[in-house]
Protein backbone atom coordinates (compact mmCIF):
# COMPACT_ATOMS: atom_id res chain seq x y z
CA UNK A 1 0.00 0.00 0.00
CA UNK A 2 1.95 3.36 -1.06
CA UNK A 3 0.62 5.88 1.43
CA UNK A 4 1.88 10.12 1.54
CA UNK A 5 1.85 12.30 4.35
CA UNK A 6 -0.71 15.45 4.15
CA UNK A 7 -0.08 17.87 6.26
CA UNK A 8 -3.31 20.00 5.81
CA UNK A 9 -5.94 22.37 7.86
CA UNK A 10 -8.30 21.02 5.52
CA UNK A 11 -6.98 16.99 6.02
CA UNK A 12 -7.57 17.96 10.07
CA UNK A 13 -11.07 19.15 9.48
CA UNK A 14 -12.38 15.96 7.73
CA UNK A 15 -11.69 14.24 10.87
CA UNK A 16 -14.15 13.75 13.31
CA UNK A 17 -13.30 15.30 17.09
CA UNK A 18 -10.60 17.51 16.04
CA UNK A 19 -10.00 20.42 18.96
CA UNK A 20 -8.71 23.73 17.62
CA UNK A 21 -5.17 22.57 19.04
CA UNK A 22 -5.16 19.14 17.26
CA UNK A 23 -5.88 21.55 14.02
CA UNK A 24 -2.62 22.68 13.84
CA UNK A 25 -0.51 19.42 14.71
CA UNK A 26 -2.33 17.82 12.22
CA UNK A 27 -0.21 15.21 10.08
CA UNK A 28 -2.91 12.73 8.46
CA UNK A 29 -1.82 10.03 6.03
CA UNK A 30 -3.62 9.61 2.78
CA UNK A 31 -3.54 6.25 0.59
CA UNK A 32 -4.52 6.45 -2.98
CA UNK A 33 -7.86 4.77 -2.20
CA UNK A 34 -8.27 8.05 -0.54
CA UNK A 35 -7.37 10.47 -3.27
CA UNK A 36 -9.61 8.64 -5.41
CA UNK A 37 -12.16 9.20 -3.43
CA UNK A 38 -11.52 13.02 -3.46
CA UNK A 39 -11.54 13.18 -6.58
CA UNK A 40 -7.87 13.91 -7.00
CA UNK A 41 -5.99 12.18 -10.44
CA UNK A 42 -3.27 10.04 -10.05
CA UNK A 43 -0.35 10.80 -11.39
CA UNK A 44 0.53 9.08 -14.77
CA UNK A 45 3.82 6.32 -14.50
CA UNK A 46 6.68 7.71 -16.45
CA UNK A 47 7.09 4.92 -18.98
CA UNK A 48 10.26 4.92 -21.50
CA UNK A 49 9.10 4.21 -24.75
CA UNK A 50 11.15 2.35 -27.46
CA UNK A 51 11.00 3.60 -30.85
CA UNK A 52 11.10 1.33 -33.93
CA UNK A 53 9.88 -1.81 -32.47
CA UNK A 54 6.88 -2.39 -34.98
CA UNK A 55 8.91 -4.97 -37.35
CA UNK A 56 6.59 -7.14 -39.64
CA UNK A 57 7.65 -10.81 -39.97
CA UNK A 58 8.60 -9.85 -43.62
CA UNK A 59 11.05 -7.00 -42.83
CA UNK A 60 12.53 -9.71 -40.04
CA UNK A 61 13.42 -12.01 -42.27
CA UNK A 62 15.34 -9.66 -44.97
CA UNK A 63 17.01 -8.11 -42.80
CA UNK A 64 18.16 -11.78 -40.92
CA UNK A 65 19.01 -12.95 -44.46
CA UNK A 66 21.04 -9.02 -45.04
CA UNK A 67 23.56 -9.47 -42.72
CA UNK A 68 26.63 -11.24 -43.18
CA UNK A 69 27.27 -12.18 -39.49
CA UNK A 70 24.27 -14.47 -39.87
CA UNK A 71 25.29 -16.14 -42.68
CA UNK A 72 26.93 -19.06 -40.67
CA UNK A 73 24.20 -19.16 -38.81
CA UNK A 74 21.54 -19.82 -42.33
CA UNK A 75 24.36 -22.82 -42.98
CA UNK A 76 24.10 -24.52 -40.22
CA UNK A 77 19.96 -24.38 -40.20
CA UNK A 78 20.60 -25.85 -43.57
CA UNK A 79 23.30 -28.67 -42.90
CA UNK A 80 21.77 -29.31 -39.07
CA UNK A 81 24.25 -31.26 -36.32
CA UNK A 82 22.77 -33.44 -33.80
CA UNK A 83 25.67 -32.60 -31.50
CA UNK A 84 26.16 -29.74 -29.64
CA UNK A 85 24.18 -27.61 -27.11
CA UNK A 86 23.04 -24.83 -29.92
CA UNK A 87 20.79 -25.84 -32.92
CA UNK A 88 19.68 -23.49 -35.64
CA UNK A 89 16.57 -24.00 -37.60
CA UNK A 90 14.40 -21.80 -39.52
CA UNK A 91 10.51 -21.85 -39.38
CA UNK A 92 8.60 -19.59 -41.31
CA UNK A 93 11.57 -18.13 -43.35
CA UNK A 94 12.48 -17.28 -39.61
CA UNK A 95 16.01 -18.43 -38.16
CA UNK A 96 15.98 -19.48 -34.83
CA UNK A 97 18.13 -21.39 -32.30
CA UNK A 98 17.82 -24.30 -30.21
CA UNK A 99 19.62 -24.47 -27.08
CA UNK A 100 19.65 -27.23 -24.32
CA UNK A 101 21.76 -26.27 -21.43
CA UNK A 102 22.98 -28.44 -18.52
CA UNK A 103 19.85 -28.19 -16.35
CA UNK A 104 17.99 -27.61 -19.57
CA UNK A 105 15.96 -31.09 -21.06
CA UNK A 106 13.55 -29.46 -23.39
CA UNK A 107 15.92 -26.58 -24.39
CA UNK A 108 15.21 -22.99 -24.96
CA UNK A 109 13.61 -21.53 -28.95
CA UNK A 110 15.71 -18.45 -29.46
CA UNK A 111 15.12 -15.78 -32.28
CA UNK A 112 18.18 -14.61 -34.08
CA UNK A 113 18.08 -11.28 -34.56
CA UNK A 114 20.01 -9.09 -36.59
CA UNK A 115 22.22 -6.41 -36.01
CA UNK A 116 19.71 -3.61 -36.39
CA UNK A 117 16.96 -4.83 -33.88
CA UNK A 118 19.68 -5.49 -31.21
CA UNK A 119 19.83 -2.53 -29.56
CA UNK A 120 16.05 -1.99 -29.26
CA UNK A 121 16.05 -6.02 -27.44
CA UNK A 122 18.62 -5.27 -25.05
CA UNK A 123 16.62 -1.48 -24.02
CA UNK A 124 13.49 -4.00 -23.84
CA UNK A 125 15.16 -6.20 -20.93
CA UNK A 126 16.82 -3.35 -19.30
CA UNK A 127 14.89 -0.18 -19.40
CA UNK A 128 11.27 -0.73 -19.62
CA UNK A 129 8.82 -0.66 -16.89
CA UNK A 130 8.89 -3.88 -15.63
CA UNK A 131 12.93 -4.15 -16.78
CA UNK A 132 14.30 -1.99 -13.76
CA UNK A 133 17.51 -1.55 -14.63
CA UNK A 134 19.04 -4.67 -13.49
CA UNK A 135 22.72 -5.57 -13.77
CA UNK A 136 24.17 -7.01 -16.55
CA UNK A 137 23.82 -10.90 -15.34
CA UNK A 138 20.51 -10.55 -15.03
CA UNK A 139 19.88 -8.58 -18.06
CA UNK A 140 21.19 -11.03 -20.21
CA UNK A 141 19.50 -13.71 -18.44
CA UNK A 142 16.17 -11.75 -19.90
CA UNK A 143 17.53 -11.38 -23.25
CA UNK A 144 18.92 -15.30 -23.87
CA UNK A 145 15.42 -16.32 -22.71
CA UNK A 146 14.05 -14.86 -25.79
CA UNK A 147 17.02 -13.69 -28.20
CA UNK A 148 20.39 -15.01 -29.63
CA UNK A 149 22.94 -13.55 -31.67
CA UNK A 150 27.44 -13.87 -31.77
CA UNK A 151 28.32 -11.67 -29.54
CA UNK A 152 25.41 -11.32 -27.46
CA UNK A 153 27.58 -11.76 -23.41
CA UNK A 154 29.48 -8.73 -25.05
CA UNK A 155 27.09 -6.79 -26.43
CA UNK A 156 24.38 -6.59 -23.38
CA UNK A 157 28.00 -5.91 -20.48
CA UNK A 158 28.74 -3.13 -23.01
CA UNK A 159 24.88 -1.38 -22.80
CA UNK A 160 24.32 -2.22 -19.87
CA UNK A 161 27.65 -0.74 -18.41
CA UNK A 162 26.89 2.54 -20.52
CA UNK A 163 23.37 2.71 -19.14
CA UNK A 164 23.58 6.58 -18.16
CA UNK A 165 20.64 6.24 -15.25
CA UNK A 166 22.38 2.51 -14.06
CA UNK A 167 25.68 4.62 -13.61
CA UNK A 168 24.82 7.60 -11.86
CA UNK A 169 22.43 5.09 -9.27
CA UNK A 170 25.22 2.90 -8.40
CA UNK A 171 25.99 2.25 -5.33
CA UNK A 172 29.01 3.49 -4.50
CA UNK A 173 29.84 0.59 -2.31
CA UNK A 174 29.59 -1.61 -5.11
CA UNK A 175 32.64 0.29 -6.73
CA UNK A 176 35.66 -1.71 -6.13
CA UNK A 177 38.39 0.83 -4.64
CA UNK A 178 41.42 1.72 -6.61
CA UNK A 179 44.87 0.81 -5.41
CA UNK A 180 47.22 4.07 -5.52
CA UNK A 181 50.45 1.90 -4.53
CA UNK A 182 53.32 2.54 -7.15
CA UNK A 183 51.63 5.44 -9.44
CA UNK A 184 54.84 5.94 -12.38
Amino acid sequence: MRLSVVNTKESCKMEQNVTAEEENHCAAVQTRAMKIQEGKPQKPLKVTTIPGLDVGPEQLIEQQKAYPTLKKYWELAENPVENGKAQFFVKNEILYRKYVGKHDEKGLIQLVVPESLREKAVSLAHVTLLSGHRGSTKTLSRVLQEVYWPGINNFVLRYVSSCDLCQRNVSKKLLGRHRWGHCQ
